[in-house]
């Protein structure tokens, strides 16, 4: 059968050739909704497919609400009109209750098998109180969250399977106001309805559970970048639908650029085909097109481009708005770097890794700017990788960090001070001056967050969120970098 190498690799839809089932995370997320009552967190970085993985969870169950966290960013007053609306029970806008004329809601008609209802029964025998409104001044407003509790205990009574997801949970970035649909949700959970949220690594014990009575009911599920394995299986998978085959060497440089990435891995395997090889289609023939490399990985790799996590690297290396006087610059070789330029150059030397620890991070800016050129040996023989702590503690790169921190997580105009930088600081400038999130002047609509400093009292560590932001540090930092 010819297949377009436009429908074998997808990079922008999801495949249906090239698809490749995780099925131990299938399973886990089925498990965990199947027991019901329990609040589930599925965490990865972004681009991973757990929106995918939950979403096909939802299609085993009975009956499901899928909602984005930015519904919620004012808290849960949506919650019920949310929800509502998906049980097709009206709850007004204005007021926030319901219509206490049971016969007018949508909710009686949508599960009137399930529950048993002759048709055009309505409300009248199911769900407490029935009551007729004749006219507006009349009517009679029942409280919206109990007649939602009460909808979901009818559908648990009657063997439904019922599950609530919120994707993107972290948009929701106050803690109080997620404690606050947590708290909101946990009559539901009580009812035997299974709570997913999706959100960001890292948030296995968030904060907002505190205070709930939702422990012993929540379980974390990680989900973790692709390995090179099941991103090789793309490649594999797609290649012999198009009548190709390319070298396991070949297929490694992929994987290994894709950053646990299934969608980049897309992408490439498509650009291979079609712009390296000339295969826009399924080859006609006995044997399988040999795939050639390219001649200039570099050109390759550098082709691929993804213009937001670009505008995101380029806010990165700016750092926040500067004020005063120049920042103070570090020589690498031949080349001057601002405080906040040095740290992304060295993120980019070690790899563009998902994660690297604060220690090591310090260590390489160290190695770079103020070596030691001392001959010391440790005890199993190999050198020791001397530089001036003292210097590199003084260029308070910890506030640096933070600051690229508050930054990724809204997009800003403005940064308000809140707390000075130390004074031991060989800064000259305000630029290691430290930020919070509340201090920040947001401008325009909130972005993934893609950069995350994890202020771990054990082992601090810089999280790049987005795989896509990796590939563009990699391939498109030195550039910019310039």
């Amino acid at each position: 059968m010819t297949q377009l190498t436009t429908d074998v690799f997808t990079p922008a839809k999801r495949p249906t050739i090239t698809g490749v089932n995780r099925t131990h995370l299938s399973q886990e997320i089925d498990w965990e909704i199947k027991k019901g009552g329990w609040y589930v967190s599925v965490l990865g970085a972004t681009k991973l497919g757990k929106t995918t993985l939950v979403k096909t969870a939802l299609g085993k169950v009975s009956f499901s609400i899928f909602v984005n966290g930015n519904s919620f960013l004012e808290g849960d007053n949506a919650l019920w009109q949310k929800l509502g609306a998906a049980l097709e029970i009206p709850v007004s806008k204005e007021t926030g209750t319901v219509s206490g004329d049971k016969s007018t809601w949508g909710f009686f008609a949508k599960f009137s098998a399930t529950l048993g209802l002759a048709k055009g029964e309505g409300g009248s025998q199911v769900g407490g109180e029935h009551m007729k409104q004749t006219t507006s001044t009349n009517a009679i407003q029942l409280d919206a969250e109990t007649e939602v509790i009460k909808a979901f205990e009818l559908l648990i009574d009657k063997g439904m399977t019922v599950a609530i997801a919120i994707d993107d949970f972290h948009f929701v970035t106050d803690v109080e106001r997620r404690r606050s649909l947590i708290k909101a949700l946990r009559p539901v959970a009580g009812t035997g309805v299974s709570i997913v949220l999706i959100t960001l690594p890292n948030r296995e014990t968030d904060p907002a559970f505190d205070n709930t009575n939702a422990g012993g009911r929540h379980t974390p599920i990680k989900v973790p970048t692709w390995s090179l394995e099941d991103l090789g299986k793309i490649a594999y998978k797609g290649f012999e639908a198009l009548n190709v085959q390319a070298s396991e060497s070949i297929i490694q440089e992929l994987s290994k650029n894709s950053f646990g990435s299934p969608q980049i891995m897309q992408q490439l395997c498509l650009n291979l085909c079609e712009l390296e090889n000339g295969v826009t289609e399924t080859v006609p023939g006995p044997q399988p097109f040999q795939l050639q490399e390219p001649q200039w990985w570099q050109d390759f790799f550098g082709s691929v481009r993804d213009p937001q996590s670009e505008q995101w690297l380029k806010i990165l290396i700016n750092g926040p708005k500067q004020r005063g006087h120049e920042r103070k610059t570090y020589r690498i070789g031949s080349k001057e770097y601002d405080g906040y330029e040095l740290i992304l150059f060295v993120l980019r030397d070690l790899g563009a890794k998902p994660t690297v620890s604060l220690d090591e991070l310090k260590t390489s800016i160290g190695m770079r700017v103020y070596p030691e050129r001392k001959n010391n040996t440790s005890s199993d023989g190999k050198v020791a990788s001397l530089y001036n702590k003292q210097k590199v503690n003084a260029m308070n790169l910890e506030a640096k960090i933070n600051n690229l921190h508050v930054i990724a997580h809204k997009i800003v105009d403005g940064l308000k001070a809140v707390e000075s930088s130390t004074e031991d600081s060989d800064s000259y400038d305000d630029d290691d001056t430290i930020f919070d999130e509340e201090s920040i002047d947001v401008a325009g609509n909130r972005p993934q967050p893609f950069f995350e400093f994890v202020k771990d009292p054990v082992k601090p560590c810089i999280n790049i969120l987005d795989p896509q932001l990796c590939y563009s540090l990699k391939w498109h930092g030195g550039k910019m970098l310039k």
